[in-house]
């Protein structure tokens, strides 16, 4: 290389950086110290020179020629350091750290540059791992019920009350907030739905436990009151769901439940080895990557408070419930640092089991995902790549993939609804994975 052409050498690896040495020629600085006299001269008006012919002389006369080395320092930077990681292959993560050198006219001129950069992850071995899973409850008749009084609601039919009716368990509310208008289902044990309850159209309620006297509360305009006419579960219900009989319809239903169930499994495992995974691997983060975030996720909750209506700001908000600034920081710096280290081991996890998948495998997944649903293919991808979610999709079946095929090393505990420990542990043998089993859970139930 040539004393004409500026040097890019890496002087340090760390885990999340990298230390650049830049050195700039003779020449090259002084092409830009004289860069900046000639964009100076052309933008001068000065009586009796040509737009662009002002002396050096009289520019250092009123500028100084300090200020013309600081910029050309500041030009060489910018342009030096887009070359360096450019000509080095670099992909800093966060904004790069300038360490300037000393500067001298006529003698090149070397500075420094920290570049943040993302860890080389090594996940450990999953052979013997123990995994403690909470288990899902099996498919009961009142789950059926539940999944059938749904439906039931799907295809209700509303009657508005007469305009002295008080609003009752059941009833849907109709209401204007301010500009906008609403629809609420008053239920039992929903608190806002039963501060309807016994009052009547022109009445208004507020958001707030507190009652009126709690100015940020939003008020509730009741407009019209109605009662919904649910149709019985018979055969009739079931054409309208698109089955031949209540038979078949409570077939459907049980299938439906059944592969909520098994996707929910699917996930507790999945999450399970990836917490134990992000247990067992050292995944250190650039803090420079770290801050951007979490300054990023203060101003989005900035932004959703100056949305509100009315108005507040997020010091207001912290007052009122006795939390500091540097306390949310703190906690939104360790959900930002968690959420990171899991996508980075995701990445990892998927690269070492080389499970992506190109276009024509991907669609193949939705479609046998969508038809299983009793959905309909073309329309599940065509949603999925107009909603701009197909990347978001691959990734995540590439990553079930890869955390499918590491959990046929480990063994799995499901704990009892008590969190009971006593449970035998069921290793995974002959390329199965452990099914959940039936009796100890939590209830995990899907509409219809």
């Amino acid at each position: 290389m040539s004393s004409s052409e500026p040097t890019f050498e890496i002087t340090a690896r760390h885990d999340t950086s990298i230390e650049v040495r830049v050195e700039v020629p003779a020449q090259s600085v002084g092409n830009a110290v004289e860069a900046v006299y000639e964009r100076y001269a052309r933008r001068a008006h000065v009586p009796g020179f040509r737009k662009g012919h002002v002396p050096r002389a009289y520019l250092e006369s009123r500028y100084s020629a300090d200020e013309f080395a600081a910029e050309a320092r500041a030009d060489l930077h910018e342009a030096m350091i887009t070359a360096a990681l450019r000509e080095l292959e670099l992909r800093p993560v966060a904004p790069v750290s300038l360490h300037p050198g000393s500067w001298e006219m006529g003698t090149s001129y070397a500075f420094a540059i920290t570049v943040p950069v993302l860890p080389d992850i090594k996940p450990p071995a999953v052979d013997g791992i123990t995994l403690e899973v909470p288990a899902v409850p099996p498919i009961t008749d009142a789950s059926v019920e539940d999944a059938l009084q749904q439906i039931q609601w799907q295809f209700a039919t509303l009657k508005e009350k007469p305009a002295d009716a008080a609003v009752a368990h059941g009833d849907v509310v109709r209401v204007r907030r301010g500009s906008q208008e609403a629809q609420i289902r008053v239920e039992e044990g929903d608190t806002l739905g039963e501060r309807f309850l016994g009052r009547c159209v022109g009445d208004t309620i507020r958001t707030s436990d507190t009652g009126s006297a709690d100015a940020n509360a939003e008020a509730l305009h009741i407009l019209a009151i109605t009662e919904a006419q649910l149709p019985p579960i018979d055969d009739d219900l079931a054409h309208d769901a698109g089955q031949d009989s209540l038979e078949a319809l409570r077939g459907y239903v049980e299938l439906r439940l059944a592969q909520s169930r098994d996707r929910r499994i699917e996930e507790l495992r999945r999450a399970a080895l990836v917490e134990e995974l992000l247990k067992r691997t050292a995944i250190p983060l650039p803090d420079a990557l770290t801050e951007e975030l979490v300054q990023e996720e203060i101003a989005r909750l900035r932004d959703e408070l100056a949305d509100r209506s009315p108005p507040t700001s997020l010091e207001s908000v912290l007052s009122d419930e006795g939390n500091s600034l540097d306390a949310l920081q703190a906690r939104v710096r360790e959900s930002v640092e968690h959420r990171v280290r899991h996508d980075l081991l995701i990445d990892r996890l998927i690269e070492v089991a080389d499970t992506n998948l190109d276009d024509a495998e991907l669609e193949e997944v939705a479609r046998t995902e969508a038809e299983a649903s009793g959905g309909n293919a073309l329309r599940a991808i065509a949603q999925l790549k107009g909603e701009g979610r197909w990347e978001a999709y691959r990734r995540a079946t590439a990553a079930n993939r890869a955390l499918d095929g590491m959990l046929q090393k480990v063994n799995l505990v499901e704990l009892a609804q008590d969190t009971d420990r006593s449970t035998v542990s069921r290793p995974t043998q002959e390329g199965g994975r452990p099914t959940a089993t039936d009796g100890d859970a939590v209830a995990d139930k899907e509409a219809s």
